[in-house]
């Protein structure tokens, strides 16, 4: 289940699983990239299981726009966490190339691909075991 706050951040539970997702509109700048990256060091506080930016609405990023996400990257791995992101467009995925950031950040082509490969494993993780007695 999401549930949007604001066209910014959605919450996302499901069973004993906790995600917040980030949805950055147009251009992630260093203004944007700031505030992006304050709202995930907040959303730490309440220890998310993971943390995806989803980047279906963004057109454009700058290279402060980047170094606020390496700066919000490097707050989730010492939270012990994992960020991850998906659906980014071209330039973006250039810059990310260039930068060799591609071999930092977890990248999926979109949202769908992370729900796969990260939520369900999440949730399978955090099923209870079923298991025979011991006779």
């Amino acid at each position: 289940m999401v549930f949007l706050l604001n066209s910014f951040l959605a919450v996302c539970t499901a069973m004993t699983l906790h995600a917040f997702i980030f949805q950055p509109q147009k251009i992630l700048d260093g203004i944007e990239g700031s505030r992006l990256r304050f709202q995930i060091i907040r959303c730490l506080q309440q220890n998310p299981d993971v943390i995806l930016i989803n980047f279906a609405n963004v057109t454009f990023m700058d290279s402060i726009g980047l170094g606020s996400l390496v700066g919000a990257l490097k707050h989730v791995h010492d939270s012990g966490k994992q960020l991850y992101l998906c659906s980014i467009c071209e330039q973006v995925e250039a810059m990310f190339r260039l930068t060799s950031m591609d071999k930092v950040f977890t990248i999926f082509p979109d949202y769908h691909s992370f729900e796969r490969d990260i939520l369900d494993l999440r949730r399978l993780e955090h099923l209870p075991t079923i298991g025979k007695q011991a006779s």
